[in-house]
């Protein structure tokens, strides 16, 4: 698989349960702002990537030189990065999408 297909399958992963948490919430939560739904509904996907991000950075940060090799801590901790970076921008459009469902469920 790509890296596309790795951020597609990823995409699809944050922005589906984002969706369906904010019709959800929607529904059950009549109460509740729209931008607390908003902000809520994307977050535990995100969350989770965010968690094995930091995991593999400090799992980097605490290896030895031998267990590095030649770069191998190197391109991790780009890994890390790039899926900390992919995690933020999914929440944000989530969060967006989110918000779109929830304004059109109330009105």
């Amino acid at each position: 698989m790509t890296d596309a297909g790795y951020l597609l399958v990823f995409a699809a992963a944050t922005l589906l349960p984002a969706a369906l948490a904010a019709y959800w919430l929607a529904v059950s939560r009549p109460n509740w702002s729209i931008a607390r739904i908003a902000l809520l509904s994307p977050l535990p996907v995100p969350a989770l990537a965010l968690l094995a991000s930091a995991l593999i950075l400090l799992r980097v940060a605490t290896a030895s030189k031998e267990a590095c090799g030649v770069d191998a801590c190197g391109i991790a901790s780009v890994a890390a990065a790039m899926l900390a970076i992919c995690a933020v921008l999914l929440y944000l459009t989530a969060a967006i999408i989110a918000y779109a469902i929830v304004r059109k469920r109330r009105g």
